[in-house]
């Protein structure tokens, strides 16, 4: 008979090869002694393995993987917010890029096909006169509404400022942060 594998062996050790040819196999091991060398060493490892302890890897290990593994994931709040500035940077100045080729005269267009740009600007501009008539209205009224407030007032809103960073540090981290880590 030949020689045992490598794949019999571990069946012999996991008990996953059936009644007949296990018996065979033993038979061949307990007279071949290089068969029985090899079932012995592989029974020694699977062994060892099996009683090695659990070990569990600390908090920092698994941060550090973590980001390696997800960069874009980790950062403070200050870095996420800048990032989104930068987003909102961008999206301002592609807006300034359109409007201002809205508004170009194109050399040999002049009185054909600009009406929708210069109603553009016109409409634009009427807006822009509204909000503007409408906040310094509010402002001449809070202004004539305000009072002075007293250091027990001013502390109660420094109170309420506090408060409402440390809602939302904790939103970040219990609910922002989880839900981020689900990829959805």
């Amino acid at each position: 008979m030949s020689h045992a594998t490598i794949e019999q062996i571990h069946g012999i050790i996991d008990r996953t090869l059936g009644e007949p040819e296990r018996e065979r196999l033993m038979v061949h091991i307990t007279s071949c002694q290089k068969c029985s060398g090899v079932l012995a060493l592989e029974q020694s490892i699977v062994k060892a393995i099996r009683n090695a302890p659990l070990v569990k890897p600390s908090g920092q290990f698994t941060a550090k993987v973590m980001e390696r593994i997800l960069p874009g994931n980790s950062g403070s709040l200050l870095f996420r917010a800048l990032s989104a500035g930068g987003k909102t940077l961008a999206m301002i100045a592609v807006l300034a890029v359109v409007g201002y080729v809205l508004t170009l005269n194109v050399p040999g267009d002049e009185g054909k096909g600009r009406t929708e740009s210069s109603q553009f600007m016109k409409t634009f501009s009427q807006y822009y006169q509204e909000a503007s008539r409408f906040i310094s209205a509010q402002s001449k009224e809070m202004s004539r509404g305000m009072v002075e407030t007293t250091a027990a007032k001013q502390w109660e809103i420094i109170g309420m400022i506090v408060m409402t960073f440390v809602i939302l540090l904790l939103i970040d981290r219990h609910v922002v942060r989880p839900l981020m880590k689900l990829k959805l």
